[in-house]
């Protein structure tokens, strides 16, 4: 039925390339029925194993006098083709009733406006060709998101990325309020403190987004699940108390899973000042079927909110002495590793850049030679390639094994 309708894109097994759509255009061919090498035959929602894309949960209405088929995607690009672009075709046979249109990953169906009618003297069938240009590039950008993340609401995620000096990260603010502009951005995912690269940020740097997000109407939802690790010299703030009006423009998102361990328990707490916000909120809670809470994980917040203040002061003592010691240990005997530093969590971000591995020999490097299980930089997007993130909420007796080891695998390498 006209009506829009979600494309998938999978990108297979390509870990070092992400494919994306640019410049869709619309044709119309005159002709009965489209086969290109490489035609869609299989059940609908299974891939072509000749091509990186295929389609999956739409139908298009044919009528009687139609011939069906089912939706093609031709490219010339596999698994093993160079960065550039290829040509693709998205082809489907339906009646000269419907206008299709994929633009930004939706197909449109609806009735035609302005466009030519063709029917074929040899059968009455219209073929409808959308054609484009798939990208192979190196993930050097997010534009089309990294490996791992998929979009399945029809929500478009763009990415503010952070500035990195060769010591410590910051807000690029001219990108941030360009891209709210440029795409109509309504809603804004803060990470404070940040993972994973440690920013525990200024009431400045807060004040800033705020404004911006303020001026174009953008709602933000501040995930503040790691506010109880934060080291000396630094200080979280809740980004809703910046003001009345911030407050009623962002949901403060934090949990006792993180500080206390407790995620097994699967409760967290959602801050939502607006009324309005919150009802809806609430609403679509019930229709998730999460409207409440397991008895058990309710009982173990409240009591680690009354009664774990000074075991977590303790822990937050002990967790810097460990950033003591990666430091420590980097600066004496592995220079090459750089330790970004933390202002807060307990996952550092390490730059491994200087050993001048490539992504796929990093994560070798790292699993094969040093016998460590962390986690890669490329998760968490194109700026983390070369870095590595640590979880040193361990035994401080792990963690000299941990470097240890890594130390013996550098020298193995040298």
């Amino acid at each position: 039925l006209p009506g829009e309708y979600p494309i998938h894109i999978a990108q297979g097994s390509m870990e070092n390339t992400m494919p994306t759509f640019e410049e869709a255009v619309l044709t119309i061919t005159k002709a009965p029925l489209v086969i290109m090498c490489g035609d869609y035959e299989r059940e609908q929602g299974q891939p072509n194993p000749e091509f990186n894309l295929i389609y999956s949960g739409f139908k298009l209405k044919e009528t009687a006098d139609v011939l069906t088929t089912k939706p093609t995607v031709t490219c010339d690009a596999n698994e093993e083709s160079a960065p550039g672009e290829y040509p693709i075709g998205i082809y489907g046979a339906t009646s000269d009733r419907y206008d299709i249109r994929y633009v930004s990953g939706i197909l449109t169906v609806k009735e035609p406006s302005g466009i030519r009618e063709v029917v074929s003297t040899q059968r009455p069938t219209n073929v409808y060709t959308a054609t484009g240009v798939l990208v192979r590039r190196q993930a050097t950008t997010l534009e089309g998101l990294p490996k791992g993340i998929y979009v399945v609401n029809g929500r478009k995620v763009i990415v503010n990325e952070l500035l990195f000096d060769g010591k410590q990260y910051h807000i690029d603010f001219e990108d941030f309020e360009r891209k709210i502009i440029e795409n109509d951005v309504k809603l804004f995912i803060l990470c404070s403190p940040h993972n994973p690269v440690g920013r525990v940020w200024t009431k400045d740097e807060l004040e800033r987004m705020a404004e911006i997000c303020l001026r174009h109407d953008v709602f933000v939802v501040a995930d503040e699940i790691h506010e109880d690790f934060v080291y000396q010299g630094n200080k979280h703030i809740v980004f809703a108390s910046l003001s009345e009006d911030v407050a009623n423009n962002c949901a403060i998102c934090t949990a006792p899973s993180k500080t206390f361990n407790l995620a097994a328990l699967h409760n967290a707490n959602i801050f939502i000042s607006n009324t309005q916000t919150r009802r809806a909120f609430k609403q679509e809670l019930n229709a998730e079927g999460f409207s409440q809470s397991n008895i058990m994980g309710l009982v173990a917040c409240q009591a680690a909110y009354l009664h774990g203040a000074e075991w977590l002061d303790q822990l937050v003592d002990y967790l810097e002495g460990n950033v003591t010691l990666m430091r420590e240990t980097f600066r004496t005997k592995m220079p090459q590793i750089q330790l970004v530093e933390p202002e807060g969590t307990y996952l550092p971000w390490v730059n491994f850049s200087k050993l001048g591995l490539g992504m796929k020999e990093l994560e070798r490097f790292i699993v094969d030679r040093a016998k460590l299980w962390l986690d890669g930089g490329a998760i968490f997007g194109a700026g983390g390639a070369g870095f590595q993130r640590f979880n040193i909420a361990v035994p401080r007796a792990t963690l000299r094994q941990a470097l240890a080891q890594l130390e013996d695998a550098i020298r193995q390498i040298s």
